[in-house]
């Protein structure tokens, strides 16, 4: 996965009441459908000395590769400290949440209401099933598939298909 940082111009599509924000970059032929959200600062918050929530600022930017199709009402995070990627040829459903710093590889495809927490890494071909929900810092590896509903706690190996609460490997 290899992204520009510099903005160029490119050609995609915008839904109605779409909003994107700065420190986004486009690749080009990507849709981006109704009420979808790219770049917001995400849910970014350290305890103070009195255990208060402090919000942490978002340095990170999000860069969407060529051919990326984001669905309907969908979410994408600007990166807190690191930046937010969706690789080449990546198609996110309608109301997926995709938070801050996460890297999602090529070829994905995650179906609708999947959640994607913070720092999340997706490999190449992966499948991610509907309302999915993934921890954050675990890695999904390439070619694994998240059944429909799984709540993943750890580690998806490469070519594994993972499925229920929490998340186990399915074998036939």
């Amino acid at each position: 996965m290899e992204h520009k940082q510099e903005r160029v111009e490119v050609e995609y599509e915008l839904g109605l009441g779409t909003i994107i924000h700065p420190y986004v970059s486009v690749g080009d032929n990507c849709i981006v459908k109704k009420g979808a959200v790219i770049g917001a600062a995400g849910f970014g918050f350290e305890r103070d000395g009195e255990g208060k929530p402090v919000r942490f600022p978002h340095f990170g930017y999000v860069a969407l590769g060529s051919n990326v199709e984001i669905g309907a009402n969908s979410v994408v995070s600007r990166g807190a400290i690191d930046n937010t990627v969706i690789g080449n040829n990546t198609k996110i459903d309608d109301l997926v949440y995709i938070a801050h710093n996460c890297k999602i590889g090529d070829n994905v495809m995650i179906a609708g209401k999947a959640t994607i927490c913070g720092s999340v890494k997706i490999g190449d071909n992966a499948w991610i099933g509907a309302g999915a929900m993934i921890r954050q810092h675990v890695t999904i590896g390439k070619g694994a598939i998240v059944g429909m509903g799984a709540v993943v706690i750890k580690d998806v190996r490469p070519g594994v298909t993972v499925i229920g609460n929490p998340a186990v490997e399915y074998t036939k």
